[in-house]
């Protein structure tokens, strides 16, 4: 993550999916289900090959979606 820093320590980190999002299905006694869908960041894909000596060997950024559900969550 170092390599979206700057100088002056602000951060410039790479677009989220655009599918990225949090859904509550519902509530019941107090308690929250749902799911979200949240970006995969990638990073170190690009294969070593021979005469990348002192070359940068590794790739990053986001690609794809995962999709997380979750239940009976309190909500307080």
């Amino acid at each position: 993550m170092a390599s979206y820093v700057d100088n002056t320590l602000a951060r410039h980190l790479p677009a989220p999916s655009q599918n990225c999002k949090f859904v509550i299905e519902k509530v019941e006694n107090g308690k929250a289900s749902g799911y979200f869908t949240m970006g995969i960041m990638i990073e170190g894909l690009k294969p070593v090959t021979k005469g990348d000596a002192e070359q940068q060997t590794f790739t990053d950024g986001f690609s794809g979606e995962m999709k997380c559900t979750f239940s009976n969550v309190p909500v307080y």
